[in-house]
């Protein structure tokens, strides 16, 4: 059994590369979806999905649920009715790539039920509390309207199978009016009154009916009246999303957040099985900037269900938005503990985004940690190991390399990363910064001549100027190392002639250059070395030019080397003269 969702990712500004939500195409059923069947009678098909729980251990529970939903419908339900069976559920889900009992979302199960030429469905999410009873919340609707029913029922010491039962015999009333609640809809733009009064037999009937409060805020004729009604709608369905809707814009439009965060609390309070109603209030709550009433729902929500995946994640979602980087990493960390096969790669990259955010916090008491970075290196490392071919979680491994000094570590996977995407030529400039750090120059050889081949004239400046600041240090040490920075600098000034800081590089190169040729002075004349001679003069050709553009640097520094080139120049023409016969 495979569980299937849809993942949320709102608020931070940290977050803004994630705050999407997963078109229910990535579901397996496409928007408009319908497969061959139709009903062949006059009978309206009612379909009753699986029941929907947060963890693959809950599956086969939630199947048998779904099955003793259906065998109970389709003894109890009236003849204008016709509950799709197993048998066409299941072919169903296959055809869309599901398993034959695959357990949906409420949108996607209302998708399949259109598929199917379904009108009316009933879906339900199961909970369960650390005693290891079952709750479950069960909605009523046409799969086209804005509002329905929604029963909640508890297990009460039967089994689950028993549960599902008792929700069905809850909804029986609500299926009874459900053409009288929907004439009202129908009518209530040519016959007003009528339409009224579809929606007040309605009432007699059944007194929280939403779909029949929510028809009458639509007749309502002034706005105290209108919110009355949404209020009772979302009070009888508390999954109608077009009522809470209309019912926080009426909130919003006169500047009543409070009201609109307090009712949505009281609802959450009255329902706190209620999945899929925390998820749109906590979305209110970031929208409104009240991530804490979100985090409060949350919490309250997992004292009743501790491994629900769904609700840490939005928690963290909150933590991300009220900028608590290291809160998120903790919500999430909770989430992969309880169901570490949910861990998609939006997983990794949202915990590697908090995780970084939280390494550049510098303001007290949240200032990073060692502890932060081990938490950043711990989750890049899951991450790659998880999806080694993934571009994004390979460049955050590569980045925890360099927040750990593993330079060799980091080779390698630069390697990866270069094979997989000539474009980028970031890992590379990344991978040379750390290998001139750690003073090992010819190991940067390879990933330069990358960024030469495949990077712009940003690039190759960002690569120069990396040369550049490594080769300084080596003219300045004791004792210094003229010949590795001379080329250093070399090939900076052949990755940069035109950049900015081109007369340091060259003004630099002829000092490198004069150094290393007055280090192999003492040696060429003892061995009388024509190699030698030749390359000393070589490198003092290379530099007279240096110097001279390095005078926009330093003129009057490299107008004196300048004159001792010229100088030493002329020693090294008559060494080369005399050993080179």
């Amino acid at each position: 059994m495979k569980l299937r969702r849809v993942l949320i990712c709102s608020g931070a500004s940290a977050m803004a590369a994630l705050t999407t939500m997963l078109p229910l195409q990535a579901q397996g059923i496409p928007k408009g979806a319908t497969l061959s069947r139709r009903p062949t009678t006059a009978t309206e098909r009612l379909m009753v999905a699986n029941p929907y729980v947060f963890t693959v251990a809950d599956s086969a529970t939630a199947v048998a649920v779904g099955q003793a939903m259906r065998n109970r419908m389709s003894k109890q339900t009236r003849t204008d009715y016709a509950v799709i069976s197993d048998s066409m559920m299941g072919a169903a889900l296959e055809s869309f790539g599901y398993g034959p009992q695959a357990i949906l979302n409420q949108d996607a199960a209302r998708r399949l039920a259109q598929a199917l030429s379904g009108r009316v469905l009933i879906t339900s999410q199961m909970s369960k509390a650390p005693s290891g009873q079952w709750s479950m919340v069960s909605r009523l609707a046409g799969v086209n309207d804005d509002a329905g029913v929604t029963v909640r029922v508890n297990q009460a010491g039967g089994t689950p199978a028993a549960m599902g039962q008792s929700a069905v015999d809850s909804l029986k009333k609500g299926l009874a009016v459900l053409s009288d609640a929907r004439a009202c809809m129908d009518q209530r733009a040519t016959k007003p009154d009528r339409a009224a009064d579809k929606a007040n037999g309605v009432l007699k009937t059944m007194p929280d009916n939403g779909l029949a409060h929510y028809c009458l805020a639509q007749l309502a004729k002034d706005t105290a009246t209108k919110v009355k009604q949404l209020e009772a709608a979302v009070a009888g369905d508390s999954l109608a999303t077009r009522a809470m809707t209309e019912l926080a814009a009426l909130y919003e439009a006169h500047g009543d957040t409070a009201r609109t965060v307090a009712m949505l609390q009281q609802m959450l309070r009255a329902a706190p099985t209620d999945q899929e109603l925390r998820q749109r209030a906590f979305r209110y709550f970031l929208q409104v900037g009240r991530a804490q009433a979100a985090i409060e729902v949350a919490d309250e929500g997992l004292k009743l269900d501790p491994n629900n995946w769904d609700l840490r994640d939005l928690k963290s979602n909150a933590m991300l938005f009220s900028s608590n980087f290291r809160g998120a990493v903790q919500a999430l960390d909770e989430a992969y503990a309880t169901d570490s096969s949910r861990a998609d790669t939006m997983f990794f990259a949202k915990i590697l985004v908090a995780a970084e955010q939280q390494l550049g916090d510098t303001t007290a008491p949240d200032a990073a940690t060692a502890a932060d970075t081990a938490v950043y290196v711990k989750w890049a490392t899951i991450g790659a190991s998880r999806y080694p071919t993934n571009l994004t979680l390979l460049k955050n491994l590569n980045k925890a390399y360099s927040f750990t000094g593993q330079v060799d570590s980091s080779r390698a996977v630069t390697r990866k990363l270069l094979a997989a995407d000539t474009s980028d030529v970031t890992p590379a400039l990344a991978v040379t910064q750390a290998l001139v750090k750690a003073n090992r120059y010819p190991d940067a050889a390879e990933f330069l001549t990358f960024v030469e081949q495949h990077g712009d004239e940003n690039s190759k400046q960002q690569a120069a100027g990396i040369l550049l600041t490594g080769a300084l240090p080596l003219l300045q040490a004791t004792p210094p190392q003229p010949e590795v920075a001379g080329n250093m600098l070399r090939q900076a000034v052949g990755l940069a002639p035109t950049a900015s800081f081109g007369p340091t590089m060259n003004f630099l190169l002829g000092i490198a250059d004069l150094q290393t040729a007055g280090a192999m002075d003492s040696a060429t004349e003892s061995a009388k070395s024509c190699d030698g001679a030749r390359k000393m003069d070589q490198l003092l050709t290379e530099a007279g030019p240096a110097l001279e553009k390095g005078k926009a640097f330093r003129p009057d520094e490299a107008a004196k080397y300048l004159g001792n080139v010229q100088q030493y120049k002329k020693r090294t023409t008559s060494m080369v003269g005399s050993y080179c016969k």
